[in-house]
């Protein structure tokens, strides 16, 4: 069954993809073991209003395809909340297709998590609290207007 839940699981042959809030900004956001940092959509970035700061020293990103994006922007100490996990990120800007940010290799080797490929669930501790991320069983779609609508806790502060 393509897209859908089977016999062996819901989540059986999906990514990893969690619903939360970049500095109070609803986002869908890719966990890719296969991507070296964080990364965050240029699109989310201009059309949420989040101010990016320029790099010193743009870097090129290589994408899934093969080539070579330049990332001249990043969005430094951002608020990520997602479920109970709060902590402040640093995202590079790049285009992604169908994702607003990707939580990389960096933010797994950080928290060195566990992950039930099968379920699609991850599990960590990070300041004496566990904390158990998943993908939702209902459609990931956030609608545009409501983006700016969610503030979180932390970005009340």
């Amino acid at each position: 069954m393509i897209g859908g839940a089977n016999e062996e699981g819901p989540h059986r042959h999906e990514l990893i993809t969690l619903v939360g809030a970049i500095k109070g900004i609803p986002a869908r956001i890719l966990v890719d073991c296969g991507a070296t940092n964080n990364f965050i959509d240029e699109d989310f970035l201009l059309n949420s209003g989040l101010i990016s700061k320029v790099k010193e020293t743009p870097n090129f990103v290589k994408l899934p395809n093969g080539q070579r994006q330049l990332s001249s922007t990043c969005l430094p100490a951002a608020h990520t909340h997602i479920n109970t996990y709060k902590d402040k990120l640093t995202y590079h800007s790049t285009p992604l297709e169908s994702y607003d940010a990707i939580l990389g290799k960096e933010w797994l080797t950080d928290l060195n998590p566990a992950v039930d490929w099968q379920a699609n669930i991850i599990r960590f501790m990070r300041c004496g609290k566990h904390h158990t991320l998943q993908t939702p069983f209902e459609e990931l779609s956030i609608e545009p207007s409501a983006r700016h609508l969610v503030l979180s806790f932390t970005e009340l502060e």
